[in-house]
């Protein structure tokens, strides 16, 4: 598992896991549920191209983590080829695009499409 996701209060709070703390340059992620889109599970969003790495670290097709840039929006990847893509679309945010590997990610997918 890449990241452990927290809804709470009325935000939700992303952690990388230990190193990819450190591989993604980022601590913790809190996103206001106001700015949440929707979010969906994508098992196929691992196959397409990311982008430029803003700055960012991909290892051979097996792990992405960091920030990536694709036709001026930036989206912000911590997962694992063997893990399950949760996408997470936001607006007013620093990134317009979350895809986080999380254990649960269907029950996650409909709990954070719920909160609206």
């Amino acid at each position: 598992m890449s990241n452990k996701i927290n809804l709470n209060g009325n935000q939700m709070i992303v952690e990388p896991s230990s190193l990819d703390k450190v591989f993604s340059l980022t601590n913790k992620l809190t996103i206001p549920f106001s700015h949440i889109d929707g979010a969906t599970v994508d098992k196929n969003i691992i196959n397409t191209y990311k982008g430029l790495k803003r700055p960012g670290l991909s290892i051979s097709g097996q792990k992405w983590c960091g920030v990536f840039q694709l036709d001026g929006k930036k989206s912000f990847w911590n997962v694992s080829k063997n893990e399950t893509p949760l996408v997470i679309t936001l607006n007013h945010e620093k990134y317009d695009l979350l895809v986080l590997g999380v254990e649960n990610a269907e029950y996650l997918e409909r709990l954070i499409n719920n909160l609206s």
